[in-house]
């Protein structure tokens, strides 16, 4: 019978492209263990952390951490500060063995931070390889699994990037007529975190202008913001043409987008009003990190003041053809009209 044997690759989850600087305690990579043949128990394992060859050259900060992805269990506990890690990695004994049983694939998760001092464009790039086990059935200890080398398998490279989160108007909507007394999306601006981290935004800022026709405070009250059917902050009752501020906690999925709707009621007796929205400003931070940013002014959609309407058009299609109708029918289509409400 053939002697058991250990299969490793990099998880198809494993984290790509971007992290931060400063972030703590991130998920690095992430490797797929395989016992074939014979269930195994690893005791030791390569480990090593390609860096950029930038200087002054920079190491990862605090432990690195190889641990279960699914429980949580910790295998392997190395000081960043340590130097083999960026050469050619160590063979390291595990504080906690992993037990495979054959054809069981487990996922082990390598975690670590990285320098609040860490410049744009650095990069790391972790590596596992070399485990040694003991092997259930063959009754002995196997080492070099899959190979001898201690970073035969890497992760994906991960470039450090600045935390961000910008916002910028919504083209999806234009400018816009609405009619006094009815509530309604007066702005629609849309915020998109950055690829390196998820981003918290803490507080947006609104201000109207230029305003023509009348002020803010007499064409609206009671504004609110919103992201789909959740407020942010509360409602501002009393409006003012600058320092419309909302508080509130949001976090946003790095690389992943959302739509924020600026809503307001439309006073009564408002007329001929025309303003334009605007975000004055915006704040932010790292969700890993802690890395804070602030966003500019960012010009949203012109709305006027107009009076509601309904419109009403003839429908022209094939059940409008001239008829004639004998007498004594009923319930006949005698005309068919459209009616849509305008400016609300």
């Amino acid at each position: 019978m053939n002697a058991g044997t250990l299969t490793l690759n990099k998880s198809a989850s494993s984290p790509s492209l971007s992290v931060s600087a400063g972030a703590q305690g991130i998920v690095l990579a992430k490797f797929d263990v395989k016992a074939v043949g014979e269930d195994m128990e690893l005791r030791k394992m390569g480990l090593g952390v390609a860096r950029a060859n930038v200087l002054p050259l920079m190491a990862l900060t605090g432990n690195v951490v190889v641990r279960d992805a699914t429980d949580g269990t910790v295998y392997l506990t190395v000081a960043a500060s340590t130097a083999s890690l960026y050469t050619t990695g160590a063979q390291n004994n595990l504080s906690n063995y992993i037990h495979l049983t054959a054809g069981q694939t487990r996922t082990l998760e390598v975690v670590g931070s990285i320098d609040s001092t860490a410049t744009s464009g650095r990069h790391y790039q972790v590596l596992v390889g070399n485990f040694y086990a003991k092997r259930a059935s063959s009754l002995d200890f196997a080492d070099n699994l899959p190979t001898s080398g201690n970073t035969s398998t890497a992760a994906n490279q991960l470039t450090v990037n600045a935390t961000s989160l910008t916002c910028y108007k919504d083209t999806a909507m234009g400018s816009v007529t609405r009619a006094p007394g009815a509530t309604n999306v007066i702005g629609q601006y849309i915020c998109t975190a950055g690829s390196s981290e998820d981003v918290r935004m803490s507080n947006a800022s609104f201000s109207f202008g230029p305003v023509s026709g009348a002020t803010a405070a007499n064409t609206f009250q009671n504004m609110s913001l919103w992201k789909g059917s959740t407020q942010l902050g509360t409602t501002i009752s009393t409006v003012a043409t600058t320092s419309n501020a909302y508080n509130f906690d949001l976090t946003i999925a790095k690389n992943q987008t959302v739509t924020l709707q600026l809503k307001g009621l439309i006073v009564s007796g408002a007329s001929a009003a025309v303003v334009t929205t605007s975000i004055t400003s915006y704040t932010y931070n790292g969700k890993d990190s802690g890395n804070s940013g602030t966003g500019t002014i960012v010009a949203g959609q012109q709305v006027t003041v107009g009076a509601g309407n309904l419109n009403i058009t003839a429908v022209s299609d094939a059940t409008t053809i001239s008829k004639i109708y004998g007498p004594g029918q009923s319930g006949v289509q005698l005309g068919k009209w459209k009616m849509a409400a305008a400016n609300d």
